[in-house]
């Protein structure tokens, strides 16, 4: 079915012209008719198959423009799946004169949404939590409502919404239209359908294949105690942009978040127990680049729609089939390549063959990185960077003046450079433990790279470190300039020094990356620094200091 042929405004086909949305899916093909002609639905289909459309396209033509009271209420377990659904809602109502939306969820002052409900918005959509508050404060009142859509209904209930959800749908007049969409017919979603659907017209979408060919899925057998050192090394090797680290609990999220810091990765973390604020400034900095890796749960997994993650890793199995899809479908989205990890130990390989048989795909097994190909990989980096450094030759006059003047300069210039790489390398990149994929070999060297230190994250940050003040509380701050933008941690100390009037001995470490730095401040002197800063550049380069919102690990 084109949607220029279907029965709906034209207004409505401008819309979804412009969003290039031309042919129904399976899930729009055979829901919209039926929502159309006014019956409860019960929606059985996966998270991708297009069933946002596929229930806001059918209500839109409900809507009494200009009506300024509440007529569709779309109810959904996350904040970040709320403003997904709200967003593709907008893009739907855009040439609908007099037809508004607005997004409730927890975490959010609640006087400011109670402001935009006196406006009158047709469209509301929110969770379960803030939707009820907002009923008792009498602030949402529903009496006009004709439409309840339940979306991803089978989390809010995993959730625990289920009294919340009863409660909502007991407040709409009886006379309403019920939608409801899950990804499984679990007994909870037959007892809410059986309870409060009006005879619902069941559409299931079959599984042909569930998980796109855009994504390359691949697993590794390995221990449960090296499953932080495989992801390290397929980070080094693969060099993945943004990537994603899903775990099974919430203890376990914050046991990663802990241990890949303490490596020297720029991660951060969401699950049920952080604050909706801190959820929001975390999904905002990885969104926009500020950190490489978010560690979540599956609880979060749906409400995670970022263009760019490249890699996707399952620390733990997913516990359910329908999980694994929904984490790795966080890759490989808008026509990208993207590639999905799982770590199997040994208690998980009976779940991992269960996936296998549901997504009716196969899951290659690969080996992971040994010491040797993740040393040649930071070489071939360490390489290309200095190679950069020789671009801008002049800036390179006073440290080739000053090393004529040592002892160096008695030895051949090959000489030099091998010792500084076996130094600046092998001293500080050799992982922890000797080989992952064979346990027998751990320990062979062990003594020596507990030694050699922990920095295993050599490549992304620039070589060398000021050392960390050993006395008095330090501010760790972001700065918006990377190794990308050829800049050093001399340019660094020399621009704050000189700039914010402080003396050297008040920054501490700085840790250079790719795309951006982060510089650590006496504390006394951080709010001069972030004033001084404000606007200012850096080796004639715009840049931006700001609080870091992480704590580096000792």
């Amino acid at each position: 079915m084109e949607f220029k042929d279907l029965q709906c405004s034209e207004d409505t086909k401008k819309a979804l012209a412009e969003m290039g949305i031309v042919t129904a899916s399976p899930i729009q093909e055979k829901a919209i008719p039926v929502i159309m002609e006014g019956k409860d639905v019960l929606g059985l289909a996966q998270t991708g198959t297009g069933k946002t459309a596929a229930f806001v396209i059918p209500v839109i033509e409900k809507v009494e423009a200009g009506e300024k009271y509440p007529q569709v209420i779309i109810v959904c377990p996350t904040r970040e799946l709320a403003l997904q659904v709200t967003d593709e809602v907008e893009k739907m109502i855009k040439y609908h004169r007099g037809v508004t939306s607005i997004t409730v969820y927890g975490g959010a002052p609640i006087q400011r949404q109670i402001q935009k409900l006196k406006r009158g918005p047709q469209f509301v959509v929110g969770t379960p939590g803030r939707i009820l508050d907002l009923i008792r404060r009498k602030a949402l009142k529903l009496g006009m409502v004709n439409t309840v859509i339940l979306d991803e209904a089978d989390e809010m209930l995993n959730m625990g919404f289920k009294e919340d959800i009863e409660t909502i749908l007991e407040n709409v007049d009886d006379n309403r239209q019920t939608l409801l969409f899950s990804a499984t017919m679990s007994k909870q979603i037959k007892a809410i359908t059986n309870r409060y659907l009006d005879n619902p017209e069941r559409i299931e979408i079959k599984r042909k294949e569930v998980t796109s060919k855009n994504i390359d899925q691949k697993f590794i057998k390995v221990n449960e105690k090296d499953k932080i050192e495989v992801i390290s090394r397929l980070m080094e090797v693969d060099d993945p942009n943004l990537s994603i680290v899903f775990c099974n609990t919430k203890r376990s999220v914050d046991e990663v978040v802990g241990k890949l810091q303490k490596k020297g990765y720029i991660c951060d973390r969401i699950h049920g127990d952080i604050k909706q604020e801190q959820r929001t400034v975390v999904m905002e900095r990885f969104r926009n680049g500020h950190m490489e890796i978010l560690v979540a749960t599956d609880v979060m997994a749906r409400g995670i729609d970022v263009d760019g993650v490249e890699t996707v890793f399952n620390y733990d199995v997913p516990q359910e089939n329908e999980y694994y899809v929904h984490r790795i479908g966080r890759t490989g989205r808008a026509g990208n390549k993207g590639t999905s990890y799982t770590l199997v130990n040994n208690r998980e390989k009976r779940k991992l063959q269960e996936i296998t048989k549901y997504i009716k795909t196969d899951i290659a097994e690969v080996k992971a990185p040994s010491i040797d190909k993740v040393k040649k990989v930071k070489l071939q980096k360490f390489v290309a960077n200095l190679e950069k450094e020789l671009e801008n030759k002049a800036e390179l006059n006073e440290y080739i003046e000053f090393l004529q003047t040592t002892d160096l300069a008695k030895h051949n210039v090959y000489e030099i450079v091998a010792a500084f790489f076996k130094n600046e390398i092998s001293g500080k990149f050799l992982a922890d433990i000797s080989d992952v994929n064979s346990s027998r070999d751990r320990g062979r060297d062990s003594r020596g790279s507990r030694d050699r230190g922990r920095d295993s994250r050599g490549s992304r940050r620039e070589s060398g470190s000021r050392r960390s003040r050993s006395n008095g509380d330090m501010t760790r701050m972001f700065i918006t300039l990377g190794s990308r933008d050829n800049i050093r941690k001399g340019d660094i100390v020399g621009a704050v020094a000189d700039k914010s009037n402080i003396t050297g001995d008040m920054i501490g470490d700085i840790e250079i990356l790719k795309n951006f730095s982060f510089v650590e401040i006496e504390q006394g002197a951080a709010e001069k620094v972030l004033k001084a800063m404000d606007g200012n550049t850096i080796k004639g380069k715009k840049v931006n200091f700001e609080i870091s919102t992480g704590k580096k690990k000792k």
